[in-house]
């Protein structure tokens, strides 16, 4: 089990990125474990609401919100704000303003993932990344392709799997093992006890959430080649049975970093 809470001191405790703040759900379950998280958030309406949900844990300085979207290049990019369905807002059309919902288009900053990955973890009060989430309707690669540049690589990752092309890159950016979770099934997921993951709590998932993560994930760890199989006959599944066609999963997995247990599929 990781220690995020080894000493008081904030500089001393793991990192959690959340790529894709959303309504917080997923950084409340992070700062509750004990990590200390930078969020990631282009929509407006949500950094608004999570700067007053959050308010205590930014002025203590266990969470930093970043309010911009993560883009192939710094500068300024449209973002289609889905007004229908607030978790679709994306810097792609194709995602921000699919089955004809409605949507906003918003001038918002954009900045490389890479960058925000080097200031935290590289000069002076560098700090060490556990696990990084990352659900941003398409902009997922783009995370994954940035991250491969950086050195000091987290010990866990999640993106959507919106396509087997987001597994391989993970395979490519040095993960040695893999699962996927099916996200409809959070909210029934409870903790293990012992904690395998940070603090020791009591905690329900609510639905929309991206759920436990590293060691607390349900289900064994799978080679690459297990796991795009898997993938591949969920997706076949869901085509021929309509009914379980509304399931959608997160590719996790998981990375050797020096210092840690060596780690594979088991």
């Amino acid at each position: 089990m990781s220690d995020p809470t080894a000493t008081a001191h904030s500089s001393d405790r793991l990192i959690v990125f959340d790529i894709g703040l959303h309504h917080g759900d997923d950084t409340d379950f992070y700062l509750k474990k004990g990590y200390d998280v930078v969020a990631i958030e282009a929509d407006p309406r949500h950094v608004e609401k999570a700067r007053v949900r959050f308010k205590d844990a930014l002025e203590s300085g266990r969470l930093e919100i970043v309010d911009k979207a993560i883009a192939p290049e710094p500068g300024i990019v449209t973002f289609y704000q889905n007004l229908d369905k607030d978790d679709w807002g994306s810097i792609d059309p194709a995602f921000g303003t699919r089955d004809d919902t409605r949507y906003n288009e918003l001038t918002v900053p954009a900045v490389t993932f890479d960058e925000i990955y080097a200031r935290v973890t590289t000069g002076p009060g560098a700090r060490r990344v556990h696990y990084i989430k990352c659900d941003i309707e398409g902009g997922d690669i783009y995370v994954l392709q940035q991250l491969g540049r950086c050195a000091n690589k987290p010990r866990y990752i999640s993106v959507e799997s919106v396509k087997l092309e987001y597994l391989a890159w993970m395979l490519t950016i040095g993960c040695t093992a893999f699962k996927l979770a099916n996200q409809n099934l959070n909210w029934l997921t409870r903790l293990p006890k012992p904690a395998r993951e940070g603090l020791d709590i009591e905690y329900a998932f609510v639905p929309g959430s991206s759920g436990p993560f590293g060691e607390e994930l349900p289900g064994r760890w799978l080679s690459f080649r297990e796991a795009a199989e898997l993938y591949l006959t969920l997706r076949r599944a869901g085509d021929m049975y309509p009914s379980i066609s509304n399931a959608w999963y997160d590719f996790h997995g998981r990375f050797d970093r020096p210092g840690d247990s060596p780690v594979g599929p088991e």
